[in-house]
């Protein structure tokens, strides 16, 4: 979709693209990829050259709800499962990403007019090459019920759980997460971050690590369940 208004985008197979899966740009505003009734909203995505669905360019307040972005068979999604990039607001739910090149779910640059303007929740993401949820220069996120790398093996998400990038003001809540290369949450220089009632289990580095940033909490979280499991520190500051 290139410069509409409230467009919909449902029910669709989409295989063995050259650039990305599904596209949404050039001030796409309202629109809706997938929708709420998951046998018939859904969009299944697999092999793409590029991205399984892209939301960029001004196109503002989309959602994105139970599509399917796990390639079958040989092959894979080239690059990131889900972006949001350059717009305001966003949902992001009840989708399930598998086999990326890149992150699950990237967060670029996503303004948020208010607290739960923009949102990833209740999301399934398994066997990435990069980041599970990536959320990068995009204030007042919210993280919530989702579940990275609970069911495909030791080590699939390879790189971190959940990664807050210079982003102030987010909240990282009841996730459950497992099997990263790297932490299970890593919050970069960012401001008023919350880590709270997170599930956290065989990480190669800390459960939560935060660097540098002001007035961030880490609460009520539950951090290796195994002796063992949580590959160097379960807290770090």
């Amino acid at each position: 979709y290139n410069g509409s208004t409230n467009g919909t985008i449902q029910g669709n197979t989409v295989n063995d693209t050259v650039a990305n899966g599904i596209l949404v740009t050039n001030a796409s505003t309202g629109a809706t990829i997938g929708g709420p009734t998951l046998a018939t909203d859904r969009n299944t995505v697999q092999r793409t050259g590029t991205n399984g669905i892209v939301v960029n360019g001004g196109s503002d307040n989309v959602l994105v709800q139970n599509n399917l972005v796990r390639p079958t068979g040989t092959g894979g999604v080239e690059g990131e499962g889900i972006i949001l990039a350059n717009i305001s607001g966003g949902t992001v739910d009840n989708n399930v990403i598998g086999n990326t090149f890149g992150r699950g779910i990237f967060i670029d640059t996503v303004t948020s007019p208010a607290v739960g303007d923009v949102e990833v929740t209740n999301n399934t993401i398994n066997n990435t090459g990069n980041d599970g949820i990536e959320i990068k220069d995009s204030d007042l996120a919210q993280v919530g019920f989702n579940n990275i790398g609970t069911i495909a093996g030791a080590d699939n998400i390879n790189g971190e759980g959940v990664h807050v990038n210079s982003s102030d003001d987010v909240l990282v809540q009841l996730n459950t997460i497992e099997e990263t290369t790297g932490n299970g949450v890593l919050v970069n220089p960012s401001n008023n971050v919350v880590i709270d009632q997170n599930t956290i289990n065989d990480t190669n580095l800390d459960g939560v690590q935060v660097v540098g940033g002001d007035n961030n909490s880490t609460t009520n979280n539950l951090i290796g369940t195994v002796t063992g499991n949580i590959g160097a520190n379960g807290i770090q500051y």
